[in-house]
């Protein structure tokens, strides 16, 4: 075979695989196509059907807004009751004429941006009425790149924006309550350096301070006049987790001193750790002075009457000079039955003013019939008598705290009915009337008379043992013989 032949064979083999490389290029392109095209298929099927699955309002639309599919929830959310009520519409028809203008600017930077998100439209459903819709959207974009469709979600807000709103009025309501106020209301951070996180003006004011923010700047122990109740007052609410009417010395910004009367509590996340402490807190400084004038006050008061029943009864004692002390020592002994059966110390001040006073009639009675030695007649007997009903005329017209008259009035009164000068029974005679005539009885037993010699404290407590539930009150009488037999109870 010549030269020319065997290259002329050897290229026409050469072309033959070159067309058969060509065939075989161009069926599997056309089967690439193919199955490019099936998955393109069925990409668009599983979208199709992931949007029909979906809980969430799914909206898929265009690059034109024009609506394309739609998940069951957005139906709903908009009244509607089948897709195609929806598809071929442009996306905008589902948002409110007030709205549109903004969410077309918006949707316009979806391509460059390739997302929109949180964008609060108010939406209109199928019957007319509105609600505020939260619309995120993605761009979505095929193997080349290039922009094909957007997916949109949409969220239901009306319940969350009017939450919000009712706590935002909520929230100005507390500012307006806090900020009209006269106490101060604040939070603080806990630890030893804590610092306030809110204040009401009032308490801005309070410690002279020129501003909320000045304030909110300040350590809370800077208000302290002492270090150490700081760390005690945190301590305290870190242990028992609140204080309530708590008084703190205290000091304003420019060193002067204050005291503030505190309730706070401790308020903690869900693991149980404190957060910090809300509280509040009013300037008492001015009623703590008012309240110390006036307890200085009282107590010249109680000064004047203490001197005065002191008068009272030695106007008497110096009327009858032979039972001189016997008011003071009546007074001992029933202030100690008093304490013995647990009467309350207020009620045992007004005992211990009757028992000075009780014989305060006898200045009625003349000097004779006093310090008559020998035993006297029914007169002049009924005229000693008398001196209960003198006594409690004199002593009525006063407003003391307690019904001192009454006990002077009763005090010769017997619980079976058989004392003077009423006759009343046991459930109707006060106690303190009831107390001083134990203690009156004993006295007298003990003491010298004119008309007798002093008995002693042994017949005084066998006279009472005797008429124990007769004469007079048990409980009185047991505590009365328990003062003796026991505690060793003298006269003064």
């Amino acid at each position: 075979m010549k030269y020319e032949d065997k290259t002329k064979d050897q290229l026409i083999t050469k072309l033959g695989e070159f067309l058969q490389r060509i065939v075989e290029l161009e069926a599997s392109e056309t089967a690439r196509k193919q199955q490019v095209e099936e998955e393109l298929r069925e990409s668009k099927e599983m979208c199709r059907a992931l949007v029909k699955a979906s809980s969430a309002a799914v909206t898929v639309i265009d690059l034109e807004g024009i609506i394309a599919d739609v998940s069951q929830e957005t139906l709903e959310m908009h009244g509607f009751e089948s897709t195609e009520e929806l598809i071929g519409r442009n996306i905008f028809e589902l948002i409110a004429p007030e709205d549109r203008e903004k969410a077309v600017k918006n949707f316009q930077k979806t391509p460059k941006e390739g997302f929109l998100r949180k964008m609060k439209y108010n939406l209109p459903r199928k019957e007319g009425t509105c609600f505020i819709g939260e619309l995120n959207a993605g761009l979505i974009k095929d193997a080349h790149g290039k922009p094909k469709a957007f997916i949109v979600t949409t969220r239901d807000i009306t319940e969350l924006k009017q939450a919000e709103k009712a706590l935002r009025e909520s929230e100005e309501k507390y500012r307006t309550l806090t900020g009209n106020v006269n106490v101060g209301i604040y939070r603080n951070t806990v630890g030893a350096k804590c610092k306030f996180i809110e204040a009401n003006p009032a308490m801005v004011k309070m410690f002279g301070y020129e501003n909320r923010e000045e304030f909110l700047a300040t350590n809370v122990a800077d208000l302290y006049q002492n270090s150490e109740d700081r760390k005690e007052f945190n301590d305290r609410m870190l242990r028992d987790g609140f204080v309530k009417n708590e008084e703190l010395q205290l000091k304003k910004r420019d060193g002067s001193p204050i005291i503030g009367s505190v309730s706070a509590a401790a308020v903690k996340d869900e693991k149980g750790n404190v957060k910090y402490y809300d509280g509040i807190i009013e300037d008492i400084t001015e009623r703590k002075k008012v309240a110390e004038k006036l307890q200085h006050s009282i107590e010249k008061l109680h000064r004047i009457l203490e001197e005065t029943v002191n008068a009272l009864s030695s106007a008497v004692e110096k009327k009858d000079p032979f039972t001189s002390g016997h008011q003071r020592r009546v007074t001992q002994l029933a202030c100690a039955i008093a304490q013995g059966i647990d009467l309350p110390e207020e009620q045992i001040g007004g005992i211990r003013i009757a028992g000075l006073l009780h014989d305060i009639g006898k200045i009625n009675i003349p000097t004779e019939i006093l310090s008559k030695p020998s035993q006297l007649t029914k007169d002049e007997f009924s005229l000693i008598k008398n001196h209960s009903q003198v006594g409690y005329d004199i002593l009525k017209g006063i407003e003391f705290p307690w019904q001192v008259a009454q006990i002077v009035f009763q005090h010769h009164e017997r619980i079976d009915g058989s004392g003077y000068p009423l006759g009343l029974l046991g459930k109707d005679i006060h106690l303190g009337a009831k107390i001083l005539a134990v203690a009156d009885v004993i006295e007298a037993f003990a003491s010298y008379r004119p008309y007798r010699p002093a008995r002693g404290i042994d017949d005084a407590l066998k006279e009472i043992s005797k008429n124990r539930g007769v004469l007079y009150d048990p409980e009185i009488v047991d505590a009365c013989l328990k003062l003796f037999r026991e505690k060793g109870f003298k006269f003064e």
